[in-house]
């Protein structure tokens, strides 16, 4: 499948800049600008930071404009530990989930490729089932004599579900735990043994539906009662019981308040960031902030109403997938703000060239290095990329974006088939102009065809689907015997 040219990326860069020079990644051609001199000094150099500890940080449910770092009005203080975070490394304005969906985002940010390509497309399908033969990130450090260990706050992305390779330790949560309850698990760890290395993964899942902060935070944000008033109780809009989740249902039902459940979620962000803020100031004590490079992003986001998906993280509008993405690494420049387009399958190649490890799958990664970007130079590799491809949970819809546009693609029986919007005059994606550039929809549908080809996909063990089964009806991802 012909996912990804970067001759193409070469092209543009060459019209715009009059250079462009190849630089050979580990099992990946991508392209970046510079001179041999600048790749070969400083800190983005292969091996830069080969032997230092690398903390992976993903936040489930997580928009990019509840994250006060990004500037948006109104919200500002609400992350002060994230804030931070940015303020010594790299914020990266325009950052994507690669899905809508847990283990599939997770999939992809630590092996590189695409949900087509290791066939996890869904929260029911355990790596080992079907992408064995498939490498990770963790399995790369394993081998290069790290520590690894995985701490997940939710059983389907854990080592019950998900399962991910490489993981010298990995725990498996009863149900969900919370930030509160993960972060020391993690910390203690780190201090077992000092002798290595570390690749450890946390993630947190605090902002998932139902939204219930713990009281102090719930009062930072809302104070009364949301089911007075004389407003309609949203569940008995239409669009509402049409189309909210059981949770959502269950939790917001008798809500009067239409304030309410954004409340409730920013709470839940205030409080995973004070762990945050605990994680991080125990890597100060111990010594190892200096040694310890740290990445944070979103998994996928959240819709709070808008497009009628309430509280959920269904479709591929850019509520549910425009993410936050962050990193700190030890001799990288501070204050540094990215502005071209970036994925989560950019994280392992990045990762790759930074750390001098290697990933052993036979499909070439699907991303570009941001190693560059992260040291704040401008016109990288990145400015020359002229699409991105987000997939949703068992590839019901595929989105193609180019430059300011957007197609999504129905695979299985959705309407409408196709949404277009311009994403410059159109943010919030109100406006399909589908019928009205029918030539554009041809063009972005080349490179969609290969998911359209797929079909709807469904795949998980029998065992698999009943161990986990009752577990994902309750959040929602599958239907109950009274939807």
């Amino acid at each position: 499948m012909d996912f990804y040219r970067p001759e193409r990326a070469c092209d543009e860069l060459d019209r715009r800049f009059g250079r462009c020079i190849p630089l050979c990644l580990a099992l990946l051609v991508a392209t970046a600008c510079g001179s041999a001199q600048d790749r070969e000094a400083g800190p983005m150099a292969a091996g830069a930071l080969r032997g230092k500890n690398l903390l992976v940080i993903t936040l489930d449910t997580t928009r990019r404009d509840h994250i006060s770092a990004y500037g948006v009005p109104g919200l500002e203080g609400t992350t002060p530990a994230i804030d931070r975070l940015a303020a010594q490394g790299a914020l990266f304005e325009n950052a994507y989930s690669q899905t809508n969906t847990t283990n599939p985002s997770h999939t992809s940010l630590f092996t590189g490729l695409y949900a087509l390509d290791t066939r996890i497309m869904n929260n029911h399908s355990a790596f080992e089932d079907v992408a064995a033969d498939i490498d990770t990130l963790p399995a790369a450090f394993q081998r290069a004599g790290y520590r690894t260990g995985g701490f997940a706050a939710v059983a389907h992305v854990s080592k019950q579900g998900l399962a991910l390779p490489g993981f010298d330790e990995a725990n498996v949560p009863p149900g969900e735990l919370r930030a509160s309850q993960i972060v020391p698990v993690l910390i203690r760890w780190i201090q077992q043994d000092r002798t290595r290395p570390f690749f450890a993964w946390l993630h947190l899942f605090d902002p998932h539906i139902p939204y219930r902060p713990p009281a102090k935070y719930r009062a930072l944000y809302y104070q009364g009662d949301p089911t007075a008033g004389d407003s309609t109780p949203l569940g008995e809009s239409p669009s509402f019981k049409r189309s909210a989740p059981k949770p959502s249902r269950e939790q917001f039902g008798k809500v009067r308040d239409r304030r309410y459940p954004a409340a409730m979620y920013r709470g839940e962000i205030r409080f995973l960031d004070d762990q945050l803020g605990r994680l991080l100031r125990a890597l100060e004590k111990l010594g190892l902030s200096d040694d310890t490079a740290i990445v944070l992003l979103g998994d996928h986001g959240e819709s709070l109403g808008e497009h009628e998906i309430y509280y959920d993280h269904a479709g591929l509008y850019e509520e549910s997938i425009r993410i936050p993405f962050i990193v700190r690494l030890p001799g990288f420049p501070a204050g540094v703000r990215v502005t071209e387009r970036v994925g989560q399958i950019d994280l392992a190649p990045t990762l790759v060239e930074l750390f001098d490890v290697n990933l052993e799958s036979a499909t070439p990664l699907r991303g570009l290095s941001l190693a560059e970007a992260l040291r704040g130079k401008q016109g990288t590799a990145l400015t020359g990329r002229d699409w991105m491809i987000h997939e949703s949970a068992s590839n019901h819809q595929i989105a193609v974006r180019r430059g300011p546009w957007k197609a999504i693609y129905s695979v299985w029986f959705m309407e409408p088939p196709v949404l277009l919007f311009d994403l410059e005059q159109d943010p919030k994606e109100r406006h399909n102009l589908a019928k009205e550039r029918p030539e554009l929809v041809e063009e972005l549908r080349v490179q969609a065809q290969p998911w359209l080809d797929e079909g709807r996909w469904k795949i998980g063990t029998e065992a698999f689907e009943k161990a986990l089964g009752e577990r994902l009806r309750a959040l929602g991802y599958l239907p109950g015997d009274d939807d």
